[in-house]
């Protein structure tokens, strides 16, 4: 089971500029969500168009709490990962880590006794929570307020949880978005023959702060 939590703990600003001439005619190009109407770009699907945007301010998601939830059939599992700029901790059964990513070399603060002890470990390629920058809006069916992955996009995520668990399965995958941001993600993994459930919060946006304890030598 602790694997399982491990893996979730490895975890832009879109400038644009043009000089345009007086003479020169600039083509419109509306989004998938619109429709050009009389020279407009207009929105026709508020849905779409409300996931496309959640889904280009992940990156700009700097400092966020992470909440997950791991059910299985006779318990819940709890941990809770703390991100700010390239400081990162991750907690479970009141055992909490702190990590800073430093040009991919990682400080780990670890708890022996009662000091901090600190190590450098390397930073796994697959982390950072790699599958939610594979996602995109033509994945999804919306539907009551809630992002449906189509069941023909699920292998994506799949291949995230390959490397640690072959042939292991994702099913039922859905988010939330509340004020442009995705605020729930939940799907149901398979390993072998149990099922785990798993329920993502992402709560704190722009608002968690991470102390890095002190090392005793």
């Amino acid at each position: 089971m602790r694997k399982i939590l491990f893996i979730f703990a490895m975890i832009g600003v879109f400038v644009f500029s043009a000089c345009q001439k007086d003479e020169e005619l600039v083509p419109i190009t509306c989004e998938s969500y619109e429709e050009l109407q009389n020279g407009v770009c207009v929105v026709i699907d508020e849905d779409a168009k409300l996931l496309n945007d959640a889904l280009d301010n992940l990156d700009t998601l700097d400092d966020y709490t992470l909440t997950v939830a791991i059910h299985d059939l006779l318990d819940v599992y709890y941990i809770t990962i703390e991100f700010d700029g390239n400081k990162s901790s991750f907690a479970i059964d009141d055992v909490k880590d702190y990590y800073i990513n430093n040009n991919g070399a990682q400080e780990h603060y670890f708890k022996q006794g009662d000091d901090y002890q600190k190590e450098i470990i390397d930073v796994p390629e697959s982390g950072n929570y790699s599958f939610f920058y594979d996602l995109s809006a033509d994945m999804f069916t919306s539907f009551d307020g809630k992002f449906y992955m189509n069941i023909q996009e699920l292998d994506v995520i799949e291949a995230f949880f390959e490397s640690d668990f072959p042939s292991s399965t994702v099913q039922n995958f859905e988010m939330a978005i509340n004020n442009e941001k995705i605020s729930e993600i939940a799907f149901d993994l398979g390993i072998g023959e149990v099922i785990y459930h798993m329920v993502m919060n992402f709560t704190l946006i722009g608002e968690t702060s991470i102390t890095i304890p002190v090392v005793v030598e």
